[in-house]
């Protein structure tokens, strides 16, 4: 009988399984296989672990690669101890890493069309669902680049304190006229704190499990 005949039936359905979970501080950490199935047999098609703290997410991939790192640029506790995000898509933000200020923020993807040729309009029953594609990025003191930031994620990882603020709103289309998008008082001056406690220790917990046998082993 073959090795994939003998796969117990429960596991041809899977797609992905968690094979380590795990909790530093305020960090949930879960490491997960994604499956390929090709012919019935079972291939290994992604290894990643993901880390979520409420302020701070990433994602590593197989090698111990650090793929993605973002805020949720959240604000000062509510009377529960809740964090919410006050930044919108298409703000400018300020982003204090060790006291060395960056400038933040979303830059959209270069389309892939050529600018100086005219393209026929899209079908009239296609339908074309908005969505936001494009880079967060940093500018450092001095500069007139902006990076992707992925660029300085050893930095993050490393630093000691990390802190946000606002730079701007984005008034082009954010409705200025409804209260709840007001900046809060004070938003010219004002940081707010970036939770990293324990961000190094998990960015390693994961990058450890990506790489463990355990990874390429199904479910028994």
């Amino acid at each position: 009988m073959s090795s994939a005949a003998a796969l117990p039936q429960r596991v041809k359905v899977l797609d992905r399984f968690d094979f380590a979970r795990t909790r530093l501080g305020s960090f949930e950490l879960v490491a997960e296989t994604t499956i390929r199935w090709r012919h019935d047999i079972p291939m290994i098609d992604s290894v990643q672990c993901r880390g979520d703290n409420g302020d701070i997410r990433f994602v590593i991939e197989q090698g111990g690669r650090l793929v993605s790192l973002s805020f949720s640029f959240a604000g000062q506790p509510d009377e529960e101890g809740n964090r919410g995000s006050l930044a919108y898509l298409g703000d400018e933000l300020w982003l204090f890493v060790d006291g060395t200020r960056y400038e933040y923020r979303n830059i959209s993807a270069p389309t892939n069309r050529f600018s100086n040729f005219t393209y026929p309009e899209a079908p009239g029953d296609q339908i074309i669902v908005p969505v936001w594609r494009g880079y967060h990025a940093v500018r450092a003191p001095g500069s007139t680049t902006f990076i992707d930031i992925s660029r300085i994620y050893e930095d993050l990882v490393k630093a000691r304190r990390l802190e946000w603020g606002f730079k701007s709103r984005n008034w082009r289309e954010i409705d200025p006229n409804v209260p709840e998008n007001q900046l809060p008082n004070g938003w010219e001056s004002h940081r707010y704190p970036i939770n990293k406690k324990r961000l190094r220790e998990a960015v390693d917990w994961c990058s450890e499990q990506v790489g463990s046998d355990v990874s390429r082993q199904l479910p028994s």
